[in-house]
């Protein structure tokens, strides 16, 4: 679990630097936007559904960390909207 984590993490970094080093990547992803603009939509309601899930999910886990994880579940929820 914790890897996973870690290597969500350090692609996010290397996406940063990537677009810092090389400022035309920016451009290319703007153009992405612009021409799919509803597959990027449907994509980020994808993964907050999935984030959404995963938070709401009832576990042990949850007993441990406290109520937090239903407050951000139901966030994610509201970005699935």
């Amino acid at each position: 679990m914790t890897a996973m984590a870690l290597l969500f993490i350090s692609l996010s970094l290397v996406g940063f630097a990537a677009i810092a080093l090389r400022p035309e990547i920016l451009s290319t992803l703007s153009e992405i936007n612009l021409k799919y603009s509803a597959y990027v939509r449907l994509t980020n309601s994808i993964i907050a559904l999935i984030c959404a899930a995963f938070l709401l999910w009832p576990r042990e886990g949850g007993q441990l960390v406290g109520r937090w994880n239903d407050y951000v579940g139901v966030a994610f929820t509201t970005f699935f909207i």
